[in-house]
C-alpha cells in the first residue's frame, strides 16, 4: 500500500509535467488528504451524535473510543456507552474512562 507522500507524487505527476506545478499539486493533495482523515475529539468538547426520532433517542454510529490504556469500538445513547468490541481485555467501560473518540477510519 502506498503512503500519502507516494500518493501525492502519483497525483502530481498525473496533473502536470512541470516540476513547479507538480510541487503545488502535491501540497494540494496532502492538504486535502489530511483534512479528510478522522481526528480524535475530546469528550469534553463534544460527544458522538445520537439520533432523535419520534421522541426516542437512538444510538450513535459506532465510534472508536480512546480509554487511555486501550481502545474500544462502541456506540453512545443518552451519554451512556454500549460496548461492541474490545481491542484489549474485557473492561467495564464508564463515561469517565473515555478521553476522546473518533469516527472509525475506513
Amino acid at each position: 500500500m502506498k503512503n500519502k507522500e507516494q500518493l501525492a507524487e502519483q497525483y502530481a505527476e498525473g496533473k502536470s509535467s512541470s516540476s513547479v506545478f507538480q510541487e503545488a499539486h502535491k501540497r494540494d493533495f496532502l492538504a486535502g488528504y489530511e483534512a479528510g482523515q478522522p481526528k480524535w475529539i475530546s469528550v469534553e468538547e463534544k460527544l458522538p451524535e445520537t439520533y432523535l426520532q419520534h421522541g426516542q433517542i437512538y444510538e450513535s454510529d459506532e465510534v472508536l473510543l480512546d480509554c487511555g490504556d486501550f481502545y474500544v469500538v462502541a456506540r453512545y445513547t443518552n451519554n451512556t456507552i454500549t460496548k461492541k468490541e474490545y481491542f484489549d481485555t474485557d473492561h467495564g467501560i464508564t463515561q469517565d474512562m473515555v478521553n476522546a473518540w473518533m469516527q472509525i477510519p475506513q
